[in-house]
């Protein structure tokens, strides 16, 4: 967890190395020591120069989970910060997932105010 708080690129890319249920842990818990850090700036830099496809989707799937539940809004936050349309709207079918599940009446609302080419890509 030392190295996730002082260095996120470098616990990243140790975390790709491991195997695919000890990376995923070790992902969920570099987004959970960012969270606690002070949240997803730390790691929007990272994601984003990532190159598009598996592991930045996990990556983008990961900081959904920790924050859909608790903190939807700032999920909206960073999701509304991506340039990239399929990595977008992964990450609003994760947010809604989760945030569906524990407050579906405030996940239909978002979801019903967002414009069609969020949800259609």
């Amino acid at each position: 967890m030392q190295l996730a708080a002082q260095d996120p690129a470098r616990a990243l890319a140790t975390a790709w190395q491991l195997p695919d249920a000890m990376g995923r842990e070790a992902l969920k818990a570099i987004v959970s020591q960012a969270a606690l850090d002070g949240g997803l700036e730390s790691l929007r830099s990272v994601v984003l120069g990532m190159t598009p496809g598996g592991q930045r989707n996990q990556m983008i799937a990961a900081i959904i989970q920790e924050y859909s539940v608790y903190q939807p809004a700032e999920a909206v936050h960073w999701i509304n910060m991506m340039d990239n349309a399929d990595a977008r709207n992964y990450a609003v079918n994760q947010l809604v997932s989760v945030w569906g599940y524990d407050r579906p009446a405030e996940a239909a609302d978002w979801v019903s105010a967002l414009p069609d080419d969020v949800l259609r890509g």
